[in-house]
């Protein structure tokens, strides 16, 4: 069952990079595509935050809350006024941040996703925030890959450990 999971959500944060990489180019995207954007973002934060869960320890378990927090207030961005929508965002790369640190401070996992969604936040601030947001949905391309090559390792390890 959590092998599926991580599965599914491997592929969703693929989907998801892929998505929010279009909307870069296509301007004024139509909400159905950024709601099913967002879930998809969701479905991948669990499974990245899920297979580190040990790992990342209490800072990660902040981090993911507050990154699942921004993408329920970029949803409802409405209720938080005109600013809704940025407060979201900026809770959800900072959580991502957050949730990754032990990962990039102690080198003791795959650190290119984390890497590109600390870079995404200067740059989504500065006056190149496309390549932020590129940056920040390639960290979740990144971030699928890593979560389906994991999956197929240990799928094999398994099948490997049964013959």
């Amino acid at each position: 069952m959590t092998a599926t999971l991580v599965r599914i959500g491997g592929m969703a944060a693929i989907v998801a990079g892929l998505l929010r990489i279009w909307a870069v180019f296509l301007p004024g995207a139509q909400d159905v595509l950024w709601f099913a954007t967002d879930a998809f973002f969701l479905f991948g934060l669990i499974a990245w935050y899920l297979t580190r869960a040990e790992r990342l320890g209490t800072l990660g378990l902040l981090g993911f809350a507050l990154a699942a927090t921004g993408i329920l207030v970029i949803r409802s961005a409405a209720m938080f006024g005109p600013q809704g929508y940025a407060i979201g965002s900026a809770a959800f790369v900072v959580g991502l941040i957050v949730m990754n640190a032990p990962t990039l401070l102690r080198r003791d996992g795959p650190w290119i996703a984390p890497l590109l969604w600390l870079v995404s936040l200067p740059l989504g601030l500065s006056p190149w925030k496309e390549a932020g947001f590129i940056a920040f949905a390639l960290g979740f391309v990144w971030a699928g890959i890593v979560l389906l090559r994991a999956q197929a390792q240990s799928a094999q390890t398994s099948i490997s450990t049964v013959t």
